[in-house]
């Protein structure tokens, strides 16, 4: 009877309503947790690098916290200009230039960015232009994350020292070396910039590398050969310098294959300083 077909439509609605809402939520969270590591390259006379900056905060107004970036300074375009009140060039920054960039000794052009140091198929190089960014972060989003990364950390706004304790736990086997970085960035630094009209005084540079607190710009080896459900634990102190404003800074950790080709991240995180 119709009486019949209907409550039998009802109950096959119920069914598939009840079916969607279990089965969302599972493919949701691996893409939720999965975070992403984006290194732009960038100077402060690199007359085009605003048009980057601007393309990095489109990104990260679409993905939020599911995008971790750093603004690396270095290379020629990175000298400071006359009027400069800054120079963000770091040691660790040059180094990381041809490391990450290799086989070139840097950026081939700017503005450039290397996501989850991949080197995708199909390029050159690690080195994507601005045009590229948000088709391989998307991408990059719907993989799994390999490891989770809990990390805690205490800042005595007094002398300054921060404390970083992490926790990794890896969701399965890694066959090769993997290494853990710990770096510091500031926000919101106001100083010179070039563009295409000539200086701006008053530009607000962000994500800007300060330091890399791990041993060295490569990260710290967490093992070889890493098993599944393999967990390590790692703990660093480090003295923020009086010039930078602590409150305005963030605390990025890592974690990625290192066997000398790959470079993959597995994952990322981030957290304000204070």
């Amino acid at each position: 009877s119709m009486k019949i077909k209907h409550i039998l439509f009802v109950l096959l609605l119920s069914t598939l309503i009840w079916s969607c809402s279990e089965v969302g939520p599972k493919i949701n969270l691996a893409q939720t947790d999965r975070v992403v590591l984006v290194e732009e390259f960038t100077g402060v006379q690199c007359v085009n690098c605003p048009d980057g900056s601007k393309k990095l905060q489109e990104v990260l107004d679409v993905h939020g916290d599911k995008l971790v970036t750093i603004s690396i300074h270095g290379g020629g375009f990175a000298v400071p200009l006359p009027e400069s009140h800054y120079d963000f060039k770091t040691d660790d920054g040059n180094e990381l230039l041809p490391y990450l960039n290799a086989p070139n000794n840097g950026p081939i052009g700017y503005p450039s960015a290397i996501i989850n140091r991949k080197w995708f198929a199909g390029q050159q190089d690690r080195m994507l232009f601005l045009n590229e960014w948000a088709g391989f972060i998307a991408a990059e989003l719907q993989e799994a994350p390999k490891v989770r990364i809990d990390m805690t950390k205490n800042y005595n706004t007094t002398n300054r020292e921060l404390q970083v304790d992490l926790d990794l736990f890896f969701f399965e086997a890694i066959d090769n070396d993997v290494n853990i970085s710990i770096v510091i960035t500031e926000d919101d630094i106001v100083d010179y910039q070039k563009d295409t009209n000539g200086k701006v005084p008053d530009y607000v540079h962000k994500h800007v590398l300060r330091d890399v607190i791990t041993t060295n710009y490569r990260g710290d080896l967490v093992a070889s050969n890493v098993p599944a459900n393999g967990s390590y634990s790692f703990n660093y102190k480090y003295v923020l310098p009086d010039t930078w404003h602590s409150e305005n800074c963030h605390i990025v950790a890592f974690v990625n294959r290192n066997d000398g080709g790959t470079l993959d991240v597995l994952q990322a995180t981030q957290a304000h300083l204070e």
